[in-house]
């Protein structure tokens, strides 16, 4: 498999929220496309998030996303990124993606 990773820009929040609205049932969440549509769409527009997805560069494939969120630290006085969600498609899982 021939996997590729790229940041998603605050336009295409939709290529991931089919993905993003299985992470929530995954956590027992009921499902709701609008709802994950709104809080990507909201978390880039913002910049409270960076948001990569893990592909398959041949078939175009999505397997996976990660969202990392922005944190501060007032010692370094820098901001660093934390993984805040990370899910990989049932069927890709083991193969190192995540």
């Amino acid at each position: 498999m021939n996997t590729r990773i790229r940041k998603i820009n605050k336009d295409e929040y939709m290529l991931v929220a089919d993905m993003f609205n299985k992470y929530r049932i995954f956590y027992k969440q009921p499902s709701d496309i609008e709802l994950a549509k709104e809080y990507l769409k909201e978390r880039l527009a913002n910049n409270e998030a960076q948001l990569f997805v893990a592909y398959d560069s041949i078939s175009s494939e999505l397997l996976g996303f990660t969202l990392l969120y922005a944190r501060f630290s007032s010692v370094s006085a820098i901001k660093n990124w934390q993984i805040g969600d990370l899910y990989v498609e049932p069927n890709q899982r083991k193969r190192g993606i995540g």
